[in-house]
């Protein structure tokens, strides 16, 4: 009943900088390293590929600074730091030889999806009322893993 006698209130687990995201930023700069480099071959030769584009520009007119105009889905060749992947896996899991290496011998295809603002349509086309664009929002992956969350 002494609050002076209490001699541990809370009592928790902490991480490293390093542990939590050093195979990230292992991961990253390799490869930036790859695809500067000139054995990569340029972005010519790894190309970005749309796949499926859904146009909805139409609802713009109503509210140039609300909806989404445009949808591209699509995929790029980057280096696979992956092992475990493909048809008949669940998941893939970190090829922690070619992290450690610094340098992966396999390209895969990296999807996205990139959402396109009314806002941006407006200010693109420059049409009456349109703001002037001021940022780009980067969104890696939703909290569950999918990119329908995006």
């Amino acid at each position: 009943s002494d609050p002076r006698s209490l001699q541990l209130l809370f009592d928790f687990h902490t991480v490293s900088e390093s542990s939590q995201i050093g195979t990230t930023r292992l991961v990253r700069d390799a490869t930036l390293r790859q695809v500067n480099s000139d054995a990569w071959g340029g972005w010519s030769e790894h190309n970005v590929r749309v796949i499926k584009i859904d146009e909805k520009s139409e609802g713009c007119d109503a509210s140039p600074n609300g909806l989404i105009a445009r949808t591209i889905h699509g995929e790029l060749n980057v280096p696979w730091f992956l092992e475990g992947y493909g048809p008949g896996h669940r998941g893939a899991f970190l090829d922690l030889d070619a992290i450690s290496e610094g340098e992966s011998e396999i390209v895969g295809a990296a999807k996205f999806v990139l959402h396109i603002p009314c806002s941006v349509r407006a200010s693109a086309l420059g049409l009456s009322g349109a703001k002037e664009l001021a940022a780009v929002v980067e969104f890696g992956h939703g909290l569950f893993y999918h990119r329908k969350e995006a």
